[in-house]
C-alpha cells in the first residue's frame, strides 16, 4: 500500500511492546508519523520536548496509569483517545471527565482509529480557532484588535498599542454609537481628572488614529466639537 502524506504526529503510549509495534505500523500506512512508548515518565518526557496532534493511551501503563498521566496536566489540550480492554461505562465517564476526546476497546480497528484520530484534529482546529477569534475585537473588514497582544492587525500589518491607547480603544469600541468626554477618558483611562489645559487626551487619541491607519488612510476615531471622540460606527 503506498503511503499518504502526514496526516499528523501521533504519541502511542501503550506498554505491550507487541500491540504498539503492530499498532504503529498500521498507522504508519495510513499516512501518520508515529512516536510509539510504554510509560507514564518517557510520556512526560517527549510530551515535554515535543508536541503532537494527538495522543493515544492505553490506560496500564508500565510505571503508572492514565489517569496519571491525565491528572499530571501534561496533555493539557492535546486530543487524547483511550484505548484499553475496559468496557466499563463507569470508567468511560470517568475519562470523559478527565477530558480525553474519544474512548476505544481493544481490539482496535485501525482504520476506525484513523477516523476517531482524524474527527478529533477537526475538533481541535475548530477550537483553536474559536479561542482566536474569542481574542479578537473586529474593526472593519480589514482591521481587528488583538486582546491578547495589544495590537491592531490588519492583514500581515500590526502595530502595538501601549496599555493607555490599548485600554481608551477598547472603551470606545464597547459602544461604538457613544460620544466620550475627554473627561470620561481620562477619569476612566487615566484615572485622574483633565485638567483644563491638558492636552494628554488628544495626544492619545491622536496616537491611537495613527495606529488604526495600519491598514489604511483613515483613523476612525471623529472629533465632535466641545465634546470629545467618538467611534464612528458608519465607517465600520
Amino acid at each position: 500500500m503506498k503511503q499518504e502524506a502526514k496526516r499528523g504526529r501521533i504519541l502511542l503510549i501503550e506498554d505491550d511492546v507487541s500491540s504498539r509495534t503492530v499498532l504503529r505500523i498500521q498507522l504508519n500506512r495510513f499516512g501518520y508519523e508515529v512516536i510509539g512508548i510504554p510509560s507514564v515518565s518517557s510520556a512526560i518526557q517527549m510530551l515535554s520536548v515535543s508536541s503532537y496532534s494527538a495522543v493515544v493511551l492505553d490506560i496500564e501503563l508500565e510505571d503508572g496509569t492514565a489517569y496519571d498521566l491525565l491528572r499530571s496536566g501534561t496533555l493539557k489540550e492535546t486530543p487524547v483517545i483511550i484505548i484499553s480492554v475496559r468496557d466499563s461505562v463507569d470508567e468511560k465517564i470517568e475519562m470523559f471527565e478527565l477530558g480525553v476526546d474519544d474512548y476505544m476497546v481493544k481490539p482496535v480497528d485501525a482504520r476506525e482509529l484513523a477516523s476517531r484520530l482524524d474527527r478529533c484534529f477537526k475538533r481541535g482546529a475548530e477550537y483553536s480557532l474559536q479561542q482566536e477569534v474569542k481574542n479578537l475585537i473586529i474593526i472593519d473588514d480589514q482591521r481587528a484588535l488583538d486582546l491578547i497582544d495589544h495590537t491592531v492587525i490588519a492583514g500581515r500589518n500590526t502595530s502595538l498599542l501601549t496599555k493607555l491607547e490599548f485600554n481608551t480603544l477598547r472603551l470606545m469600541l464597547a459602544d461604538r454609537k457613544a460620544t466620550l468626554s475627554r473627561e470620561q477618558i481620562s477619569h476612566e483611562i487615566l484615572g485622574r481628572k483633565v485638567i483644563s489645559d491638558s492636552r494628554a487626551v488628544d495626544v492619545l487619541v491622536g496616537k491611537i488614529r495613527n495606529k488604526l491607519a495600519v491598514g489604511g488612510p483613515h483613523g476612525f476615531i471623529n472629533s465632535v466639537r466641545g465634546v470629545g471622540y467618538r467611534f464612528d460606527p458608519k465607517d465600520t
